[in-house]
C-alpha cells in the first residue's frame, strides 16, 4: 500500500520548484530514496477543496511518497522539513489527503 503526503503549497511555481530543488539537496538522506517527491502540479478541484477546509490557499500541490517503508515513522520529521524550508504558512501537508501531519500529530 503507497503512503503519500500531499503537500499544497502558496508560494509561485518558481519558489516552489527551488525549493523541492533544495530540499532534495541538503536532506539527500531521506529525498534520494526513502521519500520521493513529485513533480510538481495544479491543484485539481478537490485538492483546492481539501485545503480550503484547512483554511490554506492552494496554489501548487506536489506528493511525497514514502518509499521505503521502514521509514514511514519519518513522516512527522519530513513535514517539519518542509515546514522550515517553505515557511509553515505557505505549505500544507497531508497524510493522505486528509489529515495535516504536525509535530504531535500520528498519521492512523
Amino acid at each position: 500500500m503507497a503512503i503519500d503526503l500531499f503537500c499544497h503549497s502558496s508560494l509561485d511555481k518558481a519558489d516552489v520548484e527551488k525549493t523541492i530543488r533544495l530540499l532534495s539537496t541538503q536532506h539527500a538522506d531521506l529525498f534520494s530514496y526513502k521519500f520521493l517527491i513529485s513533480k510538481i502540479l495544479n491543484p485539481n478541484d478537490d485538492d483546492e477543496e481539501t485545503a480550503r477546509e484547512f483554511g490554506f490557499p492552494s496554489r501548487f500541490v506536489f506528493l511525497i511518497r514514502v518509499n521505503d517503508k521502514d521509514e514511514a515513522h519519518r513522516i512527522r520529521e519530513v513535514a517539519g522539513v518542509l515546514r522550515k524550508a517553505f515557511g509553515p504558512q505557505n505549505v500544507l501537508v497531508l497524510f493522505e489527503n486528509e489529515t495535516e501531519v504536525g509535530p504531535e500529530d500520528k498519521p492512523s
